[in-house]
């Protein structure tokens, strides 16, 4: 969409087994401008918003399946927006993880 920026944050259960009661929870922080989050689409499960957090419930992952959680920002305000969000997305499931140091990743985005 003309106006707007589209963060996609693609995760997979890298194994050994399938991961159950999966969450995905992106937040946002050092979030300056008029950018407001327009919607969260994810490829499985539901997701939902409070203040700068989006947690997503993805159910059951199997080995080796990737899935995306889509995020649409748009500008408040008509005219030239500068903006600048710092999101940091986290991975958990029921079955113990051992590689934890793969469930996070960051990301800048600016718009101007």
């Amino acid at each position: 969409r003309p106006g707007s920026a589209t963060l996609r944050v693609r995760f997979r259960n890298r194994g050994p087994s399938t991961a159950t009661n999966v969450r995905v929870a992106t937040t946002f922080s050092n979030f300056t401008g008029t950018l407001i989050l327009q919607s969260v689409t994810p490829t499985q499960g539901t997701c939902s918003t409070q203040g700068a957090t989006v947690t997503c419930n993805v159910g059951t992952l199997i080995r080796n399946v990737e899935r995306t959680i889509t995020m649409v920002l748009v500008p408040s305000n008509a005219g030239q927006v500068v903006a600048t969000a710092t999101g940091t997305s986290t991975s958990s499931a029921q079955e113990e993880d051992t590689n934890v140091g793969n469930n996070q990743a960051a990301l800048t985005l600016t718009v101007n």
